[in-house]
């Protein structure tokens, strides 16, 4: 849920705003999405949403009045989304998770590793290489910025730019 009350769906097929009012809105490809596979969707503590797709991340350019005054299939000469891609980066283009810290920084969970993007670029991470598994399937910002990560290979805390494992090796269940 935005702070404006909509809810924001993603879908293999794209993506859906359920409004207060029960009008739905969706968009696509044609509508400036780069896939129609949305993974996550998240909304920044100042408000801007973001997309995670399987081909890149994306900021939702529209606001309130321009969502209401959209057709219910959007409308594809309006740009609707600021798409971003990792050109040469240690993550690719997949982003499965997203997670946004107090910097407005947003950690990304891709099928190659952990990610980070700030400043509208994409950051390599030295702590990421330590994964031992590629898979980030989910993430999670705690109030005091631990960074939460979960792959197929276990649960990972990065905290102070240290990375703790808890795995089937030190009893966490499979």
């Amino acid at each position: 849920e935005d702070r404006g009350g909509n809810i924001w769906v993603g879908t293999e097929g794209g993506l859906a705003c359920i409004r207060k009012d029960g009008n739905v809105r969706a968009f696509a490809g044609a509508q400036g999405l780069p896939s129609n596979f949305i993974n996550h969707v998240t909304e920044d503590s100042s408000g801007t949403l973001w997309i995670a797709t399987s081909a890149g991340l994306c900021r939702w350019e529209g606001n309130e009045q321009s969502l209401a005054a959209a057709p219910a299939q959007g409308n594809a000469s309006r740009p609707w989304f600021k798409v971003f891609r990792s050109e040469g980066a240690p993550t690719d283009n997949i982003i499965d998770a997203l997670a946004i810290a107090a910097d407005q920084s947003i950690w990304l969970g891709t099928d190659n590793g952990l990610g980070k993007f700030h400043h509208e670029k994409f950051q390599a991470l030295p702590e990421a290489e330590r994964l031992p598994g590629k898979n980030v399937s989910a993430l999670l910002v705690t109030h005091d910025q631990i960074l939460w990560v979960g792959t197929a290979t276990g649960l990972f805390r990065l905290q102070e730019n240290k990375l703790s494992a808890f795995t089937k090796a030190n009893g966490f269940p499979d």
